[in-house]
């Protein structure tokens, strides 16, 4: 944690039990928007698994998570789309930049 009358905003750190470690900052805005790629290997489901559990404390109720994948469709997306409701499953490519 950041000391008083720090500029550095306090961070939250987590560890899953997948053997990830998430550090997530505090900084005072409205929304944010969590993108998380590859969320639908083991370590990117254990990352996208620890912002959705409010219990963690990483996210607030105006946060988004999004899931960034080339096929919104596919099983995996699909099962991690009635899974965790609170992930938007979005489509995009890295390779085709119009889609980010």
């Amino acid at each position: 944690m950041a000391a008083a009358g720090s500029d550095v905003p306090p961070r939250i750190g987590l560890s899953h039990s997948r053997g990830l470690s998430l550090s997530v900052g505090l900084e005072d805005t409205e929304n944010r928007v969590f993108l998380v790629t590859g969320g639908l290997g083991n370590v990117g489901r254990g990352v996208l698994e620890s912002l959705a559990d409010p219990g963690q404390g990483l996210t607030r109720g105006s946060d988004e998570i999004r899931c960034l994948t080339r096929n919104p469709q596919s099983t995996a997306a699909v099962k991690l789309s009635k899974d965790l409701r609170s992930v938007a499953v979005v489509k995009g490519d890295f390779e085709d930049p119009l889609t980010l």
